[in-house]
């Protein structure tokens, strides 16, 4: 019987997918075959659009590199302070240390690889 695929993937696991994803396009690995060219590039624009679950965290992971605070986090990410906390509990249970340093929350250093965009 073969294995079942997971219908939801831990952040940990989408976050390797997007890492590996987005490094063999900037190295253009996917050049020879325009189908596979173009359904990687398709993916990538899916996993960082702020609509989606996953985009919505790498883009607070962004914020949080910068360090920012419960309320400009709510308003750049469109959403409300507990959806904030339930963002927060996400990324942490991934293995994401966050502190709180006054009003500002920031990413523990060495915890992901550091986000270009």
């Amino acid at each position: 019987m073969p294995a079942q695929p997971s219908v939801r993937s831990s952040f940990t696991e989408t976050f390797v997918i997007h890492v590996a994803l987005k490094a063999a396009l900037q190295a253009r690995r996917f050049r020879v075959n325009p189908v596979v060219q173009a359904a990687a590039e398709r993916l990538l624009r899916q996993l960082e659009n702020d609509r989606s679950i996953h985009g919505r965290r790498l883009r607070m992971i962004q914020l949080l590199n910068r360090g920012a605070s419960l309320v400009e986090l709510g308003r750049k990410l469109g959403c409300s302070r507990r959806t904030v906390f339930r963002e927060l509990n996400h990324l942490e249970a991934a293995g994401l240390r966050v502190t709180l340093e006054g009003v500002r929350y920031r990413i523990v250093e060495g915890t992901l690889p550091e986000l270009k965009h």
